[in-house]
């Protein structure tokens, strides 16, 4: 899932989604005024199932087609709290 919440007023955001029995990793990607972030995984255990964890397997075709769109990714160079130009 990728999600956003709502904001309910000044520091507080919600969402209501429903999931499954399992384990889920959650990510809060904010940027605090003056202050540098980094995202960790926070932990969700949802009922008593737990999930096996699972990894990502690096993909060598970097060249994709959807819907007759070719999309080609290229690598850079990036460094934690210094500007990634999109």
């Amino acid at each position: 899932y990728h999600l956003h919440p709502q904001k309910k007023h000044e520091g507080l955001f919600i969402i209501n989604q429903q999931l499954e029995p399992g384990t889920y990793q959650a990510f809060v990607d904010v940027t605090p005024k003056n202050h540098v972030y980094s995202v960790h995984p926070i932990e969700l255990q949802i009922g008593d199932k737990i999930t096996s964890t699972t990894s990502l397997n690096s993909d060598k075709n970097w060249v994709k087609v959807n819907k007759g769109v070719h999309v080609t990714l290229n690598s850079i160079s990036a460094k934690e709290d210094e500007h990634v130009p999109l």
